[in-house]
C-alpha cells in the first residue's frame, strides 16, 4: 500500500487536515462571540465549509493509498462520508459554546469527535474496499485509542484556546497555529491507521510490517499534541495566578490606603478585619477592633437602624446602600458617619458584610450652614426672602389674623455713599438689632434685600398693626451709634392686613409695598396702612411710566424756554429749558408728576438726553441766524450727574449741531453735588473747560457752607424760589437771601433768583445786590417758536 502511495496526495491530505484543524476553532469562536440573529445562516455556511474540508481530507486519503476501489459503491461512499463529515463539523463548531472545561463537556465532545472520525473511515473503507477487507481486532483497538486520544487532545486545545481568546488574543493565535499544524498532521494519519486496521496488505509491496508506520506516526504526533494543551494551560495558569496576586495586592492597597474606614464583619456582626483609618476614626487599635461587635461602635439611638440595615444587606433586598449614623469614639465624642455596605459572597454563599465608613461630620456641619444661609441673611442673621415667603404661606394656612409690614430706610444710601459699603453693612446690622428689639414677641422679621425689610405681626388687628408701625417709626427716629458715629436712619413703613386687605400672600406683600411707597412719596419717615386708593395711585404711576417711555421714544415731549432777565426786565440774558408733556389722552401732565417717576425708573437719563438734544437743535438754528440769546440752561438730575456718559453726551451734541459751548449752562442741585464731591467736581471741571457754565440750583435748601462752596467748580448760585416767595412777609427769608448773595460776592460767583413773581420781590432782590431774575414777573415758559418770536426776533436779548 504505502509503496504505491502517491506522496503528493499524502502531502495534500496533510495540508487539508491542517487547514481543517485551523478553521475549526476559528468558526467555533465566531459562533460563540457573534450573537446577532442574522448570523444563523452564516453558521450553517461555516459548518458546510468545514465539513467539506474534512470530507476532502478523507477522500484524498483514499486516492493517495493507491488501492483499487469498488466502483459500485464509490458514489454511496462519497455521499455518506460528506454527510458524516458535515455532522462532525457542526458538532465541532458547537462545542465552542462550552463555557467551562468541566468533565461532562470534555468527555462528551471528545468521544463525539472520535466517534465521528472513526465512523467516516470504517464505514467508508468497508464499502469501497470490500474486496480487500481483513479485520485486525488488535489494530482496530489501537486505531480507536489513537482516534480517541487525538480527539481529546484536539478538543482540549480548542476549548483552552477559546477561553484564552478573551484574555490574551495574540497568545491564543500562537498556540492555535502550532496546534493546527501538529494536530492537522496527526489528523491526516488517522485515515491511514484505520485503513491499515481493516484491509489486507499481503499484496502490498515494501515489507511485512510496513503497515505499522501510520500507527507510529500518529502515536508520535498525538504525544506532541497532548503536550501543547499542557504547556498552554500552565502558561494560562501562571498568568492567572499573577493576575490574582495583582488583584489581591490592589485590594490590600485599596483596603489599607482608602481615605475612609473599611470594616468587614461576619454574619453575627463581629468585626473580622479593619484598615488603619478605622482605628483612627474610632480611636481604637486593630487588636481592640477585631472580635468587637460593630454595634458597640454605634450610638445607642441608632442600634435599631443598624440591625435592620444589616439584615437587609445580608438578604440582598436593600435598594439604598447608604446609611447615616453616629459613631462613638473612645474619648466619648460622636462622629457623623455614612456607611455603605455590601454583602460578601464566597462560592454563592453569603459569609459576611463589607462596609466603607465615611466621616461626614464636617460636611454635615457645612450642609447645615448651607441650609441656614439658604434661609437667612448672612450679614444680619435675619430670615431672608425665601424664608419670609415660606413663613407667610404657613401663617396664611393657619387662617389667623396678622399684618405684613414693609420697611425701607430713608437715609441709608447717603450714609453708604458717604462712608462706604463696609460702614453700610454695620448700619444694616444695627438696624436688624433695633428691629428685633422693638418688635412684639409674636412677630417674624426678615431682610428681603438691600435696605428692604419686612415683618409679620401675628394675631394683631388692623388698629394694633397701626400702633406697632407707629412705635417702630418712633424708635428709628433715634440716632444709632455705628463705629463711633451717630447715624440717623429713619424708617418708612407700609402695612397690609390679613384678611382685611387680602388672603393672598403676593397681594399682601404688594399692598404693604404700595403703602410704603406712598409714605416715601409723601416725605418718608412715617407709616401708612394700605388703602385701595393707593393701589389706584400705583396703577396710575405705572401707566404714566409706560406712557413716558413711549413719549421719549417717539419724541412726543416738548421743550419750553423760560427767559432770564437783567435788572431792568427788558433784556434777557438767557433762558432755562423746561420739558413739558401734553399727552394726547391724559392731557397736560405736570413735570412734578412725571419727573420723579422718571428718576425712580431710570427713564431720567433718556429724558435728559432728549432735552439736551432738543436744546442743541434750537441753539443751532438761532446761532445760524446770528441771534443773541445768552446761555440756555439745562437741568441735570443728581442721578445723571454720576453717569459715565454725561460729558460724552454733551460733547456729542456740541459736535452734531456745531454749536458753541458758551451757549450752554447746566443746572445741578446742591444735594446732588454733595453726594460725591470728588467725582462731581471732576466732571464739572471737564464741562467748564469746554466753556459751559455751571449753576447750583435750589441753593439754600441744603447744607452748604462757605468753605464747602470754595471747593466746587461752579459759576453761579441760583436762589431757591421758596425763599423768594416769602421775602415780602418774613424778614428771616430776606436775611437768608442777603447772606447767599454775600457768599456769592465773596466767592466771585454770579447769583440769580428764581420764582420772582412781583415787582416788590424784584426791588428787594435788587437792593440786596441780586441783578439777575427768573420768574413769572419776566415771563412764563413758552415753546421754542414763541420764545423766538417774542424775545429773539424782537432783539430783547443782550
Amino acid at each position: 500500500m504505502f509503496v504505491n502511495a502517491d506522496l503528493l496526495l499524502v502531502l495534500l491530505v496533510m495540508l487539508l487536515s491542517i487547514v481543517s484543524y485551523h478553521l475549526a476553532p476559528i468558526f467555533a469562536a465566531t459562533r460563540k462571540y457573534n450573537t446577532k440573529p442574522s448570523f444563523r445562516t452564516n453558521h450553517w455556511v461555516m459548518s458546510l465549509l468545514l465539513g467539506f474540508m474534512f470530507w476532502m481530507t478523507h477522500v484524498t486519503a483514499v486516492f493517495s493509498a493507491g488501492l483499487p476501489v469498488s466502483e459500485k459503491w464509490f458514489s454511496l461512499y462519497l455521499v455518506l462520508s460528506f454527510c458524516l463529515c458535515s455532522m462532525i463539523a457542526i458538532f465541532s463548531i458547537r462545542s465552542g459554546d462550552t463555557e467551562n472545561l468541566n468533565t461532562s463537556a470534555y468527555f462528551k465532545t471528545g468521544f463525539g469527535m472520535s466517534a465521528g472520525i472513526v465512523m467516516v473511515d470504517f464505514i467508508g473503507y468497508m464499502v469501497i474496499f470490500s474486496d480487500h477487507l481483513e479485520i485486525k481486532p488488535l489494530l482496530i483497538l489501537f486505531a480507536l485509542l489513537l482516534s480517541v486520544a487525538f480527539s481529546f487532545s484536539g478538543v482540549r486545545l480548542l476549548l483552552i484556546a477559546l477561553q484564552d481568546r478573551e484574555m490574551n488574543r495574540s497568545r491564543s493565535i500562537r498556540y492555535r497555529t502550532a496546534g493546527s499544524i501538529i494536530g492537522g498532521i496527526a489528523l491526516s494519519g488517522i485515515p491511514y491507521v484505520i485503513m491499515t486496521s481493516v484491509l489486507d496488505f499481503e499484496f502490498a509491496e515494501g515489507g511485512k510490517y510496513v503497515y505499522l508506520l501510520p500507527f507510529l506516526f500518529v502515536f508520535f504526533l498525538n504525544f506532541i499534541l497532548t503536550l501543547i494543551p499542557d504547556l498552554y494551560s500552565q502558561t494560562m495558569m501562571y498568568e492567572q495566578t499573577e493576575r490574582i496576586h495583582e488583584k489581591e495586592e490592589r485590594f490590600r492597597s485599596l483596603f489599607h490606603q482608602s481615605p475612609d474606614a473599611v470594616i468587614s464583619t461576619d454574619l453575627e456582626g463581629t468585626i473580622t478585619s479593619v484598615n488603619k483609618i478605622a482605628g483612627v476614626m474610632t480611636q481604637l487599635n486593630e487588636s481592640e477592633l477585631i472580635g468587637l461587635r460593630f454595634l458597640k461602635l454605634i450610638h445607642k439611638e441608632d442600634h435599631q437602624k443598624v440591625l435592620h440595615y444589616f439584615s437587609e444587606i445580608v438578604k440582598g433586598t436593600l435598594i439604598d446602600n447608604d446609611l447615616s449614623l453616629k459613631l462613638k469614639q473612645k474619648n466619648g465624642d460622636n462622629l457623623d458617619i455614612l456607611i455603605t455596605a455590601v454583602r460578601q459572597v464566597v462560592n454563592n454563599e453569603v459569609v459576611g458584610v463589607y462596609g466603607v465608613i465615611k466621616d461626614i461630620t464636617e460636611s454635615k456641619k457645612a450642609q447645615t450652614r448651607i441650609n441656614y444661609l439658604a434661609y437667612h441673611d448672612e450679614l444680619t442673621g435675619l430670615p431672608n426672602r425665601r424664608f419670609f415667603v415660606q413663613k407667610l404661606s404657613e401663617v396664611i394656612a393657619k387662617e389667623k389674623t396678622f399684618a405684613v409690614l414693609s420697611l425701607d430706610f430713608d437715609r441709608f444710601k447717603r450714609l453708604n455713599d458717604l462712608y462706604g459699603y463696609a460702614f453700610g453693612d454695620q448700619v444694616f446690622i444695627k438696624i436688624a438689632e433695633r428691629l428685633s428689639a422693638v418688635l412684639p414677641e409674636r412677630s417674624f422679621a426678615a431682610r428681603l434685600g438691600g435696605d428692604e425689610f419686612s415683618v409679620i405681626l401675628l394675631d394683631v388687628s388692623l388698629e394694633e398693626a397701626n400702633e406697632h408701625a407707629h412705635d417702630m417709626v418712633h424708635h428709628f427716629r433715634l440716632p444709632m451709634k455705628v463705629r463711633g458715629n451717630d447715624c440717623l436712619v429713619t424708617a418708612s413703613i407700609g402695612a397690609s392686613h390679613y384678611p382685611t386687605h387680602s388672603t393672598d400672600e403676593e397681594l399682601l406683600l404688594k399692598y404693604a409695598d404700595i403703602a410704603m411707597y406712598d409714605v416715601k412719596v409723601n416725605g418718608s419717615n412715617s407709616w401708612s396702612i394700605y388703602t385701595p386708593e393707593m393701589n389706584d395711585k400705583m396703577i396710575e404711576k405705572i401707566k404714566i411710566e409706560n406712557e413716558l417711555r413711549k413719549a421719549i421714544q417717539y419724541k412726543e415731549l416738548t421743550v419750553y424756554f423760560q427767559p432770564k432777565f437783567k435788572e431792568n426786565l427788558s433784556t434777557i440774558i438767557g433762558a432755562e429749558a423746561l420739558v413739558r408733556w401734553n399727552h394726547k389722552e391724559l392731557g397736560f401732565i405736570p413735570p412734578s408728576t412725571f419727573i420723579p417717576i422718571a428718576e425712580e425708573t431710570g427713564l431720567i437719563f433718556d429724558l435728559e438726553r432728549f432735552v439736551i438734544g432738543e436744546v442743541g437743535k434750537h441753539v443751532q438754528q438761532w446761532e445760524r441766524k446770528k441771534l443773541s440769546f445768552g446761555r440756555i440752561s439745562i437741568n441735570i438730575s443728581h442721578l445723571h450727574l454720576y453717569q459715565d456718559d454725561l460729558v460724552q453726551t454733551i460733547d456729542d451734541v456740541l459736535s452734531i449741531y456745531n454749536i458753541r459751548a458758551s451757549s450752554l449752562e447746566l443746572e445741578i442741585t446742591e444735594t446732588a453735588m454733595m453726594d460725591n464731591e470728588l467725582e462731581a467736581n471732576m466732571k464739572l471741571s471737564l464741562l467748564r473747560d469746554r466753556g459751559i457754565e455751571i449753576s447750583m440750583d435750589d441753593f439754600g435748601t441744603g447744607y452748604s457752607s462757605l468753605s464747602y462752596l470754595q471747593k466746587l467748580n461752579i459759576d453761579r448760585l441760583k436762589i431757591d424760589q421758596s425763599f423768594i416767595k416769602e421775602m415780602e412777609h418774613q424778614n428771616g427769608n430776606e436775611a437768608i437771601v442777603s447772606m447767599i448773595i454775600s457768599m456769592a460776592r465773596h466767592l466771585n460767583l454770579k447769583v440769580i433768583a428764581e420764582g420772582v413773581e412781583t415787582l416788590t420781590q424784584k426791588e428787594l432782590l435788587s437792593n440786596l445786590g441780586c441783578l439777575e431774575f427768573q420768574g413769572y414777573l419776566g415771563g412764563r415758559p413758552i415753546p421754542a417758536d414763541e420764545f423766538f418770536a417774542e424775545y429773539l426776533a424782537s432783539g430783547k436779548a443782550s
